[in-house]
């Protein structure tokens, strides 16, 4: 005697609603349906038994963002037979259409003047990306896609559910005006505020806020790694280590000074005044004290010392005094290309004009400073840009000066 096969399942009905896949079916054998897109799993669902049928719901905030058209598939996990038909939409947008106009969260997340920011949190389908549009005391300014959160790993949950999206600004808000975002998908109004000047000044605040923590984080990290190179053995890699992290560390400063700098200038508030620490300016650095990037280990011959730049070297200097007007590098080239070309100079993230000027004994190269490239930490950061180098037979370098001293004279 032949096995009873189970029998077919009937044909569904399917349909998307807030978010939600919603497969209606007349009849069910107790086998859990299993939904596909494509090849990507989303997952399974028991029937629920209703008035007229059985019904399986399953979420799709899993689903990825997936260029063009989209095919949901069902199948009998008990008889691996695919239930007909698939459920079929043009692209992610005719997806947000049929699933509607679910809840987004939306806050300001900055608005430095050029641009505006948003932070955004769709309730449904977390991972597709939403076209926004602006509107400006309503005129519109364009639109903009959001930028999704990445997939989780498989078997772990979405942590964070927030899109950033960025707008330009033909012109300021600090007067004030109603800003106004829609999906363009569903026409739906995601956000509407007033923005004045105070709005701009807490939204800054918040993002200076972050900056802070970033900073924290990263000197916290720093003493971390410092204290824990200081107990191992191999002090000749780790002291170079060292000082690449402590470059790194300035660089980041560096970065987060200027971003809360543009905060400031954009609230209209004036600089920070430089405190007097009492602590005396250096006069000169020696090749042994400098800090940076792009420049070779300290070389010696008898009393003299001296250090080699690469093609693009980044130089820190520490505590020095804002009235410093005038940075002399003393070098010399080397003797198989003597002419440096064009060097390229940035002070703290400003372009500084540069004078080389030959003496008896070295060459020279001045760098101009002005009372805005100073910072209220007293540091100096220097970027060189070499227009040529010389790399001497079988050594891998690329030099450009040997700095023997760097003098800084104060106005």
């Amino acid at each position: 005697m032949s096995a009873r096969r189970k029998p077919k399942l009937p044909l569904c009905t399917a349909a998307v609603r807030g978010g939600m896949l919603i497969c209606r079916l007349a009849a069910s054998d107790g086998e859990p349906l299993a939904l596909f897109c494509g090849d990507e799993a989303l997952g399974e669902s028991g029937f629920i038994a209703e008035a007229g049928g059985f019904t399986a719901q399953f979420s799709l905030d899993a689903l990825p963002a997936t260029p063009g058209p989209l095919e949901f598939r069902f199948m009998n996990t008990g008889t691996g037979e695919e239930i007909k038909p698939a459920l079929t939409f043009r692209d992610t947008e005719a997806l947000l259409v049929a699933s509607g106009p679910g809840p987004i969260w939306c806050q300001l997340a900055a608005c430095d003047g050029g641009a505006i920011s948003f932070r955004a949190a769709p309730a449904h389908l977390p991972l597709i990306e939403r076209r926004l549009e602006l509107l400006v005391d309503g005129i519109s300014l364009g639109t903009a896609m959001t930028v999704p959160p990445k997939p989780p790993e498989i078997g772990k949950r979405l942590a964070n559910a927030d899109h950033d999206v960025s707008f330009a600004l033909p012109a300021t808000l600090r007067d004030g005006a109603l800003i106004e975002l829609f999906d363009t998908a569903t026409q739906a109004l995601v956000h509407s505020e007033t923005i004045t000047w105070a709005t701009i000044a807490a939204a800054l605040t918040g993002a200076h806020k972050i900056l802070e923590e970033r900073q924290n984080r990263l000197t916290a990290e720093l003493g971390r790694l410092r204290a824990k190179l200081g107990a191992v053995g191999d002090m000749g890699k780790d002291a170079l280590l060292l000082e690449r992290l402590d470059c790194y560390h300035a660089l980041v400063m560096d970065r987060l000074d200027r971003e809360f700098a543009a905060m400031r200038r954009e609230l209209g508030l004036a600089d920070s005044h430089f405190i007097d620490t009492g602590v005396a300016p250096a006069q000169l650095v020696l090749p042994a004290e400098l800090e940076g990037v792009g420049l070779y280990h300290v070389e010696f011959d008898g009393d003299r010392q001296w250090r080699w730049f690469g093609p693009e070297t980044t130089l820190i200097m520490r505590n020095i005094n804002p009235a410093v007007r005038l940075l002399r590098i003393n070098y010399l080239p080397p003797s198989a290309q003597p002419d440096l070309g064009h060097v390229h100079c940035q002070v703290n993230g400003r372009e500084a004009r540069t004078v080389q000027v030959p003496t008896e004994h070295a060459q020279v190269l001045e760098l101009c400073l002005t009372p805005a490239m100073h910072r209220p930490d007293r540091s100096l950061i220097v970027h060189l840009t070499f227009e040529n180098s010389y790399s001497p037979p079988n050594d891998e370098r690329a030099l450009t000066m040997s700095c023997s001293t760097i003098e800084l004279i104060a106005a």
